[in-house]
């Protein structure tokens, strides 16, 4: 009998221990989730509130068109606002969907401070659009993104012809097809701005499906000169050393073009 008695006792005991042990991790999870709940209590009705933008950076081009209070309109930033009320990439977005902004990055640095950093398009040439009746100046890019530039001078760059310009809106381009032509140009200018600033007009001639040819007008001379889909240094100063042996031979007025698309030159005379 006392062998039986002891047996019961000891199961009773194990089972008061493991309610016991129970009880304990139920309290432990109830204080876990207390304190993260008064943590987040407290994060959103006392830290929260003080974390502000109270330093913002913006770094922009000299000639860039847009105050740092327009741009900051744009990016829907205000300073004293929440902090952690910033998203950096629809902020980025926002500034993007201008059409002179090529690339915005921006950065958050904790507790308060954000950093605006602003890349232009740099126009490669310009062209005209017909808006309402009216004709409106637009600038075309490397990547052949159309924009207007307020402020910015097209002088000294050649103006585009023979485009279809898309419905005017907030991000316009060109066809594709024309982007590899383009960057040839982009290099160019960087390269040898002086050949570059002798180029007045670019006329892309289309031909059957995506397939085009340029017709080139320099400046200060009265001839035109048709190249083929690109456009380099080397072509460009063979060009003007042709257009100097025909102007020294007085042979300019009687041009009507020259082909410079095949290996050999090709004069067509102007018909009388």
């Amino acid at each position: 009998m006392s062998s039986i008695a002891y047996w019961q006792d000891s199961v009773r005991r194990k089972n008061s221990e493991s309610a016991n042990g129970l009880e304990k991790i139920f309290f432990v999870v109830i204080l876990f989730l207390f304190l993260v709940l008064f943590g987040e209590l407290c994060f959103h009705f006392v830290i929260s509130p003080r974390l502000v933008v109270n330093d913002i950076t913006i770094h922009v081009g000299r000639s860039f068109p847009l105050s740092n209070s327009e741009i900051l309109s744009i990016a829907g930033i205000d300073s004293g606002g929440s902090y952690l009320a910033i998203d950096p990439q629809i902020v980025a977005r926002k500034l993007e969907s201008v059409p002179f902004i090529a690339k915005a990055a921006v950065e958050k640095r904790f507790p308060g401070s954000l950093s605006v950093s602003i890349t232009e398009r740099i126009p490669v040439a310009s062209t005209i659009a017909e808006l309402d009746g009216r004709s409106v100046p637009l600038f075309v890019s490397a990547d052949g993104a159309l924009f207007p530039y307020p402020g910015k001078e097209s002088s000294g760059m050649p103006v585009l012809s023979g485009i279809e310009i898309p419905k005017l809106s907030g991000r316009m381009f060109l066809p594709s097809t024309l982007v590899s032509f383009l960057s040839d140009l982009e290099t160019v200018r960087n390269t040898s701005p002086e050949l570059y600033r002798l180029i007045s007009e670019l006329k892309f001639i289309k031909k059957d499906g995506d397939d085009y040819e340029v017709l080139l007008f320099p400046a200060h001379r009265k001839v035109r000169v048709r190249i083929g889909t690109s456009i380099d240094e080397q072509l460009l100063t063979y060009i003007m050393m042709v257009l100097d042996v025909v102007s020294q031979q007085n042979m300019v007025d009687k041009l009507d073009e020259i082909d410079f698309r095949t290996g050999e030159v090709v004069y067509k005379i102007r018909e009388e």
